[in-house]
């Protein structure tokens, strides 16, 4: 959860819960957020089971090479069939001689194992193409050496950044704070993780590969919207899939009186949610709301409600109905359990 109280004209770091200047205040979407789920809490949770499409994480980026030191070469790089040149040394320098880039090391630049980073043993990075790409091919031709493996990084980005102490900083691209996602071949096997600044995630179980670095070997990436194959010299060597979510998740907590069903619709479409209860309900329910024009929508002093929960009285329950989430949504319906009158 993000902190509580930000002074619009003394940011220390970003997001706050509750923006305030002189005159006035607002509530960022997350305190909406708990604010609704605050006074929906319920007594229990009971079990609830969700049938829904998975969605895979929207991932967009530069794609680009990493060596664990200097010494790395590479040339005929392409990205959808087209030559793709040089665009960031994210560690490292490539020095180009003929149709041939060479990286080294820089001594000038943090060592990653000071800092406590965990890809402490990547020395070079660079990454290729003007702009990000989401789908298509990445292929280069690359050598290196024994004890210097070859990583290929796939939608390079450099995220939003959550926390900022220093707001006079400038805002930098390099090794620590950018996203990634990373294939490694490194002579006996090929391994592939996701890399969020400091933190890794295995996206596929290593695969035995024997390879001689010491050669020119052409890497070649396939991107697709869930997940990518890695091509070494033609063959397939592995495949891995993005993170995924569930389209629709939900929460279903009771107490004495009310059935609480919290549906959250991940998509950029309306959904028809159908909903199966073992119980009676009366028809007539309220629902809380809270949606924006998109998944980037936010409040501002200009306009401080355009993401806030709006409250609804809806009729149709019973023990199976059906009801629309709107796109990016927090939805949450309170449902009135029918009385069971003893004679």
């Amino acid at each position: 959860m993000p902190p509580l109280f930000e002074n619009a004209d003394y940011i220390s770091w970003f997001p706050n819960l509750i923006r305030f200047n002189n005159t006035t205040s607002l509530g960022i979407p997350s305190y909406y957020v708990q604010s609704v789920l605050g006074k929906n809490r319920g007594k229990d949770v009971v079990s609830s089971d969700v049938e829904t499409q998975t969605l895979y994480r929207d991932s967009q980026g530069l794609p680009g090479i990493v060596s664990a030191k200097g010494g790395l070469q590479f040339k005929d790089t392409r990205i959808n069939g087209q030559e793709a040149a040089l665009s960031h040394m994210l560690q490292g320098h490539a020095e180009k001689q003929g149709d041939v880039y060479t990286a080294s090391s820089d001594p000038s630049r943090p060592v990653l194992e000071r800092q406590g980073f965990e890809l402490h043993h990547l020395r070079t990075a660079f990454t290729f193409g003007p702009d990000p790409v989401r789908t298509g091919t990445f292929e280069i031709t690359a050598k290196s050496g024994p004890d210097n493996p070859i990583s290929i990084a796939l939608w390079c980005h450099r995220p939003f950044s959550v926390f900022k102490i220093d707001e006079t900083a400038p805002e930098t691209f390099d090794l620590p704070t950018a996203h990634y996602c990373l294939w490694t071949v490194d002579g006996a096997k090929s391994s592939v993780i996701d890399m969020r600044r400091y933190r890794t995630r295995a996206l596929a179980g290593d695969i035995p590969l024997k390879v001689n670095l010491g050669d020119f070997n052409t890497y070649k990436v396939v991107m697709r919207t869930d997940g990518f194959d890695c091509y070494l010299n033609g063959a397939l060597v592995q495949s891995a899939k993005l993170p995924s979510y569930p389209a629709i998740s939900s929460v279903v907590t009771t107490d004495d009186r009310t059935v609480f069903v919290k549906i959250v619709n991940m998509t950029a479409r309306e959904n028809m949610v159908e909903l199966f209860l073992d119980c009676d309900v009366e028809s007539d329910y309220e629902v809380d709301i809270l949606t924006g024009e998109g998944p980037d929508a936010t409040n501002t002093f200009e306009n401080p409600a355009a993401v806030s929960a709006v409250t609804k009285s809806l009729t149709g329950a019973g023990a199976r109905f059906t009801y629309s989430a709107l796109p990016y949504s927090l939805n949450i319906l309170r449902l009135i359990k029918k009385q069971v009158h003893m004679v």
